[in-house]
């Protein structure tokens, strides 16, 4: 199931436990929950052993979302 077609399927007060095979899936996804979730108010929590808090935020910004630092 790809990225996309799982954000149209996540509603308000939904959990989600999502692994990914690389790091690429893992921050195409990020990229789509975390700045969505944050203006509204939600707990956006995103654990990843690597590559960590700086490359996360840099990866949401390379994909077009706007976050404060």
């Amino acid at each position: 199931m790809t990225t996309g077609a799982v954000v149209g399927q996540v509603d308000l007060g939904d959990h989600i436990c999502w692994t990914h095979d690389d790091e690429t899936s893992g921050l195409d996804a990020v990229a789509w929950f975390v700045p969505t979730g944050l203006p509204r108010d939600q707990n956006v929590r995103c654990l990843l052993g690597a590559p960590g808090p700086g490359r996360v935020l840099a990866a949401v910004r390379e994909r077009g979302a706007g976050m404060a630092s």
